[in-house]
């Protein structure tokens, strides 16, 4: 087991290194390699390292569902060009060393993952990336054991460390997991704050993209969770045949009848029609832009609802319901540690994923779809909404309502309720249905490790997942479908 944290003499060092920056190889061309590798050949002539790097998120609620159980899913199940080691590297600053929240979420992660090596790495804030990385560099090179290492970076700023650490590891590779448009939900963020200034919010954005398309440029694959999203980045010059669809998945299906009953009772849900919603909320979710209006009106039109919502920003949520004017009598607000969130899922009989129009409900597909679905709640969502909505249709799963000429509908609201309470067990079959056949992270084990491969293919050639026809421009505004 690989210790916690980096030794004594390795932090003395880090105090001794001079602040003076250390100058980076160039970048080497991008070009997109026309070999595609195979999977199927033998484990031995394709072992690999997989170091997941996550930076200063060792404590959100996400890392767990969304990190550790996909790479535990990787370590686990069988298949051609399963890694040889599966390792997450938690990045924090050196302060993080006394967090009790950090140490206590290092232990929960461990135990969520017994398969994968867990270790946090303090940096020191005062020297740059590459400097931190020279000394973090002989930790990767342990967990490697000379094994060829795919770095499986969580966002941008992942990748670049990983570009750093990868300079001092021999052999390396680089996927850029990009789970949604940050320069987009920043854009978002920003027309709802304090400062609208036109100018700010394009300068802003435009260095958002540029970091982004860097940190691309610095890849040799990506990986992303919906077409729009793989729409959104061929428009900033990814190449799609270097793109993987792997949407946010659960690492199993978690109903249970029994449960069901028990937290309804206890809840006090038991005569109820109960709606959910399980997130953040604050300025930068744009998913519950309309969310309070659309609760206000299902409590008009059906006296048996009762709204809750599972979230760490309950004082945003009471705000938003009361503004909207929503009777706080009839909703319910917990915030509650990640491993019992399922359990309160399950008392729910839809859960909610709205969205006014815009570019963010037509590319991001939120973790709670694939939560509400393996707690065999079926979903009411927007129509258009992230490309579920085809989904939600196709396996029964749920019922989808517009949001249309600047409100929501209380005849569709009506009707959705209604569909939910008629068809309950057939919506609750699809939605089970519909997780296991498409949103479980077994079910992309394999995709994952193809892309893992062909990306330490490229990377022999200097190969990065832009294309060579795709220069971006000075405005990427322009250049990303808006």
């Amino acid at each position: 087991m690989t210790q916690d944290f980096i030794g004594p003499e390795v932090l003395d060092q880090m105090h001794r290194e001079s602040s003076n920056d250390r100058t980076a190889p160039d970048d080497r061309a991008s070009v997109e390699s026309v070999l595609r590798v195979s999977t199927d050949r033998a484990a031995t002539d394709s072992a690999y390292v997989v170091v997941h790097v996550v930076v200063q998120e060792t404590t959100k609620p996400l890392v767990g569902p969304q990190v550790l159980d996909n790479m535990e899913s990787q370590i686990t199940t069988p298949g051609p060009a399963r890694p040889t080691r599966v390792v997450v590297v938690l990045l924090e600053p050196f302060r993080s060393l006394f967090n009790r929240d950090v140490r206590r979420s290092i232990r929960s992660l461990r135990a969520r993952a017994p398969g994968v090596t867990v270790s946090l790495l303090p940096y020191v804030s005062r020297l740059t990336v590459a400097q931190n990385a020279s000394l973090l560099a002989r930790y990767v090179k342990t967990y490697s054991r000379g094994l060829p290492v795919v770095f499986h970076c969580r966002g941008e700023r992942a990748v670049e460390w990983a570009r750093a650490l990868s300079q001092h590891n021999g052999r390396a590779a680089i996927i850029a997991d990009i789970r949604g448009p940050w320069p987009e939900e920043q854009l978002f963020a920003q027309n709802r704050s304090d400062r609208p200034a036109e100018f700010s919010t394009d300068r802003d954005y435009e260095r958002a993209t540029r970091n982004l398309v860097a940190a691309l440029g610095a890849s040799q694959r990506a990986t992303t969770v919906s077409d729009g999203m793989r729409e959104w980045l061929a428009g900033l010059g990814v190449a799609r045949t270097r793109m993987s669809y792997i949407p946010c998945c659960v690492q199993k299906i978690t109903y249970d009848e029994r449960t069901r009953e028990q937290m309804r009772e206890e809840l006090g849900f038991s005569h109820n029609l109960v709606l959910v919603y399980a997130g953040v909320a604050n300025r930068f979710q744009y998913l519950t832009d309309g969310l309070g209006e659309f609760v206000a009106r299902a409590l008009e039109v059906n006296a048996t609802v009762h709204f809750m919502a599972i979230t760490p920003d309950r004082r945003n949520m009471s705000a938003l319901l009361r503004d909207a004017g929503v009777d706080p009598a009839r909703t319910s607000i917990f915030h509650l540690p990640q491993e019992r969130v399922t359990n309160y899922l399950m008392a729910a009989d839809a859960g909610l994923i709205l969205g006014k129009p815009g570019i963010l409900k037509t590319v991001v597909q939120p973790v709670k779809f694939a939560e509400y679905l393996a707690a065999g709640v079926p979903v009411i969502a927007s129509r258009g909404t992230l490309g579920i909505d085809r989904l939600i249709s196709g396996y029964q799963a749920g019922t989808l309502v517009d949001y249309a000429q600047g409100e929501w509908s209380r005849d569709e609201i009506r009707c959705a309720l209604d569909t939910v309470h008629t068809a309950h067990d057939t919506l609750h079959n699809g939605a089970l249905t519909l997780c296991r056949e498409h949103l479980l992270w077994s079910r992309y084990a394999s995709v994952q490790r193809e892309a893992y491969v062909d990306a330490l293919a490229m990377a022999r050639f200097g190969a990065t997942c832009l294309r060579l026809d795709a220069p971006v421009p000075a405005n990427t505004r322009d250049r990303v479908a808006r």
